[in-house]
């Protein structure tokens, strides 16, 4: 067992406790096995059923909530205001919300961190973004850039932040990550997590990749990835795959209208990409 495994292992017991640690090992088990494969097929059944037996999205028929959305990812400006959106995603797939969720301004996170470095009135407004903004295109050493520098003031093994990292170590360590994957989609391009992990299950891979929720009037919100739409945003990418989690009830009425033949979204909205046929779509 490596190092790094036994660091991570003690990490996740002292945080979430034994019996995530012990879920971790049946889905390492099911991984080795390749029973990833029959997961996806029953995964991709319940959400499918899942979101039929939801009334505003019942006559929604060609909507398949698993299907991943291709978008220009600087169109997502804003945050969802779900309260703590990200920790409830795969729960949340293929939900449709009335409410106003999609227009409240306050800040979703409750963490006082989390609130001062990755989030703003914008998504590039974000310490975080600025930060990634200044090491790529300005050259700041990470270091000196201004999340770095209030992670590592927080940092420690009774107050992980970060994906967890606990020591200016594991800081940079996780610096380093983010330098390789903005080197492998500069020289390769942006790929799926199909793409990259062939072997995790649907949801997982579903629910790494930028998540989004949808407003209203269709504008995309963020809830998670913000390594990767910074990335995307910052080498200029015009699209990208995401996965969308909750979709407003009167979005879904509009949908509802583009598959009864009404012309009620102006231009190709890519969440409307199944009736379009000149858009690419990309499978989860």
């Amino acid at each position: 067992m490596s190092t790094e495994l036994v660091r991570k292992t003690y990490h996740q017991l002292k945080s979430d406790g034994l019996f995530s640690v012990f879920r971790g090992g049946v889905f390492l088990f099911r991984r080795k096995a390749k029973l990833y494969k029959l997961d996806n097929r029953l995964q991709e059944a319940y959400y499918n059923a899942k979101f039929k037996k939801c009334e505003a999205a019942r006559r929604s028929d060609r909507l398949n909530p698993l299907r991943l959305v291709n978008i220009d990812p600087n169109t997502v400006e804003e945050f969802s205001g779900r309260v703590e959106c990200w920790d409830s995603k795969i729960k949340d797939i293929g939900k449709v919300m009335a409410g106003d969720w999609d227009i409240d301004d306050s800040i979703p996170a409750t963490d006082p961190l989390a609130r001062e470095l990755y989030f703003a009135d914008k998504f590039k407004n974000t310490v975080w973004y600025q930060s990634l903004y200044d090491h790529f295109e300005n050259g700041v050493d990470w270091k000196q850039t201004e999340f770095i520098k209030r992670v590592n003031q927080v940092v420690s093994d009774d107050n992980p932040f970060w994906h967890g990292c606990t020591t200016e170590g594991e800081v940079e360590q996780r610096c380093r990550d983010i330098d390789s994957i903005f080197d492998r989609i500069s020289a390769s391009g942006y790929k799926t997590q199909r793409q990259i992990h062939p072997q995790k299950t649907l949801l997982n891979r579903y629910s790494s990749e930028v998540i989004i929720d949808i407003s209203r009037n269709g504008k995309p919100l963020f809830v998670d990835g913000r390594h990767r739409l910074a990335l995307a945003q910052i080498l200029g990418l015009d699209k990208i795959p995401v996965g969308v989690i909750v979709r407003h009830k009167q979005w879904m009425e509009k949908r509802r209208r583009v598959e009864n033949g009404e012309n009620v979204v102006e231009g190709n909205h890519p969440d409307l990409a199944e009736h379009h046929d000149d858009l690419e779509t990309i499978p989860p």
